[in-house]
């Protein structure tokens, strides 16, 4: 992978941009909360819209965060359809080595909130391991 610039950081997100490769990580850690979910997914809608990456994957080390159906929706109307013009292609999920072995309600909760956004015009799909989501992203580049 090309080199990573950090553009945005919190105590529980990182969004890294490899330019080269037109892909934007988002990684979440640390504690989260529904304040801090929303916040940084406006610091994400802000970040994406600004680079219009075409590639993105999510690397989720943890998931004890529940996705509520509340929030599922909030992030619908507050996320997903401010970026409806960003010429997204691909977004990869990458979950704890853990996920293998269980399904969860936080998994769930995750997909659901993507599958729901059926404007969506970008493929998706979820990985295990992160250089598996990586060959995945940009094996049309």
């Amino acid at each position: 992978m090309q080199e990573k610039q950090i553009i945005y950081e919190s105590e529980v997100f990182k969004i890294e941009l490899c330019r080269e490769k037109d892909l934007l990580v988002q990684h979440w850690f640390g504690p989260l909360n529904e304040e801090k979910y929303k916040a940084n997914m406006k610091n994400l809608v802000q970040h994406t819209l600004n680079n219009t990456p075409i590639y993105r994957m999510l690397v989720f080390p943890h998931t004890s965060f529940v996705i509520s159906p509340a929030l599922q929706e909030w992030t619908n109307q507050h996320v997903f359809e401010a970026m409806l013009e960003n010429p997204l292609q691909r977004v990869a999920f990458v979950f704890p080595e853990a996920f293998r072995s269980i399904i969860s309600i936080e998994q769930l909760a995750i997909e659901q909130t993507m599958d729901e956004d059926q404007r969506k015009s970008y493929q998706t799909n979820y990985f295990f391991d992160r250089r598996e989501a990586e060959t995945w992203l940009l094996d049309n580049i």
